[in-house]
């Protein structure tokens, strides 16, 4: 019976995932179009998207009922709307353009357009997304640790694939978000079919006032928007990487967020697997993953500018004229570069996630759009892409460091 559960509860999260990604690589393409394709446009609407993320996370967060059919509500709703969003967004975006006054000489830079456009359109979506997802670790707080993140992620994963196959060779925008829009209340029927035939409400560990200590709740939301925070940089760092080794927009976006959310899924399963339930060995075990994390991305760093230093095939170019004689080197370049820090950081969620702690996913979520705005905005026009990186690693390493350290001072003063 529990693996009937875990087996229901990985495929709704990949379906999530799937649909969730999909919905909002579209809808960014979407937006850019009527309000511009610069560097700031992809910043807000990527900002809007993971606020709303975090506030629909701690909207369900505080629903009285945490149960299947809840979750099934949300899921329907995420479907209608995707269903109908490109129409929605095709009726609204030239009304508020229209109303900010917006001309293409003015498609740069910071608009209102763009925010009060985003925020309009895409935060709440976003926020019914957000809403599934926490509904769905709420409502299977017991399936074996990890398993729902890494199904998210690799649901993720496809949806980032599935979006130019569709698109660039079968489909439009909107049948697109049809197909998706179509998945999501399949998906929706099925949770509430499965409703009738288990109707009690979940046990919900993660709401607030549950068996976390009150004490350490602050801690492991700021570990969360840590992770958050350096999940969102480290991944425009390395897609800016990736864009000046090789200058093919085509392969770089899906490519990056591919392999970053593989090792994502792939370290959520790996690290969080024999944890014991004691709260000090789940924050030890977060504390050296935190650290190593950045150490990780520098040995990955490192590893790849050797290969392109010393000559060996790293350009995905040579594949647009047919030249696959480069696709290995130019695979272990990627992989190299992208997946070790991500491998390790995958796995930090999870284990706070075991510690049922309130409002996680919501610090997650923000600190991933703190970090998208700091690096839109200060980061990379002040630092550059190595100082951003820098920051980004001794925060990783620092708070680790600091993590561990915090547990050991505790250990020594209990065995005083």
């Amino acid at each position: 019976m529990k693996r009937d559960v875990s087996a229901k509860a990985a495929l709704a999260a990949g379906l999530i995932g799937f649909c969730g990604l999909i919905y909002l690589v579209v809808w960014d393409r979407i937006l850019k179009y009527y309000f511009g394709n610069d560097a700031v446009s992809a910043t807000v609407i990527a900002a809007a998207c993971l606020l709303g993320l975090g506030i629909g996370t701690y909207i369900a967060g505080h629903c009285g009922k945490c149960s299947v059919k809840t979750l099934a509500v949300f899921e329907l709703a995420c479907g209608l709307f995707g269903m109908l969003s490109s129409h929605l967004i095709a009726a609204v975006a030239p009304l508020v353009a229209g109303a900010l006054k917006v001309v293409p000489e003015q498609m740069e830079g910071v608009r209102a357009a763009v925010m009060v456009g985003s925020l309009l359109l895409l935060m709440p979506p976003a926020a019914l997304i957000g809403g599934g997802l926490r509904l769905l670790f709420k409502n299977f707080p017991r399936v074996r640790g990890g398993l729902i993140q890494a199904f998210l992620a690799l649901g993720a994963c496809l949806g980032t694939l599935a979006v130019p196959c569709l698109v660039l060779y079968r489909f439009d925008l909107p049948a697109v978000l049809m197909i998706a829009g179509g998945i999501n209340i399949a998906l929706a029927l099925a949770l509430y079919l499965w409703s009738r035939k288990s109707p009690a409400t979940a046990h919900d560990t993660h709401a607030p006032g549950g068996n976390e200590d009150s004490r350490l709740r602050p801690l492991l939301q700021a570990l969360s928007f840590v992770a958050g925070f350096t999940v969102i940089v480290l991944g425009i760092s390395l897609l800016r990487a990736m864009s000046i080794a090789n200058p093919s927009s085509a392969y770089n976006f899906p490519l990056t967020l591919t392999l970053f959310l593989s090792a994502f899924a792939l370290g959520s399963l790996l690290f969080v697997r024999g944890v014991a339930a004691d709260r000090d060995v789940i924050l030890y075990r977060a504390g050296w993953l935190l650290a190593g994390a950045g150490l990780a991305m520098l040995l990955g760093i490192w590893s790849a500018s050797y290969l392109q230093a010393n000559y060996y095939p790293v350009s995905f170019l040579p594949l647009l004229g047919g030249n696959y004689d480069v696709l290995f080197w130019s695979m272990v370049f990627s992989m190299l570069l992208i997946m070790p820090a991500p491998l390790l950081l995958g796995a930090v969620l999870s284990l706070l996630d075991k510690l049922h702690s309130a409002r996680l996913w919501t610090a997650f979520f923000l600190g991933g759009c703190g970090g998208l705005l700091r690096a839109g905005f200060a980061g990379f026009p002040l630092l550059g892409t190595r100082g951003l990186l820098s920051l980004i690693y001794c925060l990783a390493c620092g708070s680790g460091i600091a993590l561990m350290a915090w547990i050991w001072r505790r250990d020594v003063q209990r065995g005083g």
